[in-house]
Parts: structure tokens; C-alpha cells; sequence
């Protein structure tokens, strides 16, 4: 990367540690000219404990190869990624209840020290529930996969399709509307893998499955993260330390 965003990096650090609590980030500027994205600060108070955590680990971290970083919301963060994905040295930087321009305003925070064979993103799906519009979301979701591939462009950056859960199925046409339009920028851009993960916790076409989830109806239980660890494993590479492969586009399809 370069100086820019290393000082960049430095100044969200320092912040973390040293301040009462994080106040506000500012977006990175290449994510600000993407489509509909407003250049303004985001309040990032709500996650303090979370952020300050990622803070302390990132101070005395080295910049060193690391198998996967995960990065999203709170399907990310309650997902045992150490345990599921051990031989891809996994760091878990997802923050619970995230939206888009969260995860984008606390960016440098997120991806810190950190020089990934891949990255895992699964984000949207709670900007969709606060009201917003789907494709607004999808373009954010894009502006943020974007400065990943500029960032890190030797790196497999996969997006997780966003899912649809018994407590939040009214939204079920959003998140698919959410997902094509992602899909379709995987397919024409190169720049990002898209990966279908929501089929897997479908009982079919209409219902999804209830054992896959915890019982508030929205977060996954062990069964669907075993579901999303199946598919994910088939798509990292198979030894630990192998080289990046090659960036492609495509679905992964769980059914």
C-alpha cells in the first residue's frame, strides 16, 4: 500500500487507543466516488468495545501473510472462524449489528497490519432492515469491495450473499434484489468473488430452514455455520501458506 494509506492506517490506530471513545471516522476517499456514496463522518460510538478491541490487536500486530480476514456484521463476528478455518491463520473483524458505511467508515481500523491470501466480506443485510433502498445498498457493498481490490489486489476478496432468516423474511425481495446487482458487478468487473450462501440455509424454495438459525430468528446457528463452512472451505486454497489463487468471478452455488 502506499504512504497514504499506511499514515492513514497509523492515525485510525492511534485514535482507538488513545482517545475516551471512537467518535467518528471518516470514509476513504476512493469509496466516497463510488456511485451515491456521501463524503461525510459516521458516529462509530455504538461499537467502542468492539473497535477498541480490533485496536489493541492491530498496535502490536506485523504486517505478515495472513490466511483470511473476515470483516462484516454480526454474522460474521459470532462465527468461530479460528476454529472453522484454523489452517488459514483466520482474523475476525466483523462487528456486531455493522452497516456498510460502518464497515467502511472504520476501514483502515478493520484492515490494518494485515496483508490476507483472502478476505471475507458479509455486509447489507441490516442497512436493508433500517429502511434502506436495496440498490443503494448494493452499490455501497460495491464501493467497499472496490477499495479492497485497489488496496489489496494480490488478494481473493469473496462477498457472502446476503441471507434471508425466519425473523426477517419480509425483506427476503430486498436482500435478492441486494444480491443480483452485486452479482452482476462480480461478473463484469473481475474484481471480487460472489458467493451464494444463502441457498444453503433454505428448506426449500419458499421457507427457510429453522434449525439453521438461533432462536431470535436472524443470526445462524451451528448447523448453518457448519453449512457456510462447507462451502467456503471448497473455495479457499486447500493448504496453509499455498499462494493466492488467481481472481475469478462465479457463484458458489449450496444446493
Amino acid at each position: 500500500m502506499g504512504a497514504g494509506k499506511k499514515q492513514g492506517v497509523t492515525g485510525m490506530i492511534l485514535y482507538a487507543i488513545g482517545a475516551m471513545a471512537l467518535a467518528t471516522a471518516n470514509v476513504p476517499a476512493a469509496a466516497q466516488a463510488q456511485q451515491g456514496w456521501p463524503a461525510q463522518a459516521i458516529t462509530a460510538s455504538r461499537f467502542d468495545s468492539q473497535l477498541m478491541a480490533f485496536a489493541q490487536i492491530n498496535r502490536s500486530a506485523k504486517r505478515e501473510p495472513v490466511g483470511t480476514l473476515f470483516i462484516g456484521s454480526s454474522s460474521i463476528r459470532l462465527w468461530n472462524v479460528k476454529a472453522d478455518f484454523a489452517s488459514y491463520r483466520p482474523i475476525n473483524h466483523g462487528f456486531g449489528g455493522a452497516t456498510v458505511r460502518d464497515v467502511l467508515a472504520n476501514y483502515d481500523l478493520l484492515t490494518a497490519n494485515y496483508e490476507p491470501q483472502s478476505i471475507i466480506v458479509y455486509v447489507g443485510e441490516n442497512d436493508i432492515v433500517q429502511g434502506r433502498d436495496a440498490s443503494a445498498v448494493a452499490q455501497d457493498v460495491i464501493a467497499l469491495l472496490s477499495q479492497l481490490h485497489e488496496d489489496f489486489p494480490k488478494t481473493r476478496i469473496i462477498v457472502l450473499s446476503m441471507k434471508s432468516s425466519p425473523a426477517r423474511w419480509g425483506w427476503r425481495s430486498a436482500f435478492e434484489l441486494a444480491n443480483r446487482e452485486i452479482l452482476l458487478q462480480s461478473s463484469a468487473t473481475g474484481a471480487f468473488d460472489y458467493v451464494d450462501v444463502s441457498a444453503s440455509l433454505m428448506r426449500d424454495e419458499d421457507e427457510p430452514d429453522p434449525d439453521c438459525f438461533r432462536a431470535d430468528g436472524v443470526h445462524l446457528s451451528a448447523l448453518g455455520y457448519q453449512r457456510w463452512r462447507k462451502i467456503i472451505d471448497s473455495y479457499l486454497p486447500e493448504q496453509e501458506g499455498s499462494a493466492p489463487i488467481a481472481l475469478k468471478t462465479g457463484v458458489i452455488s449450496a444446493r
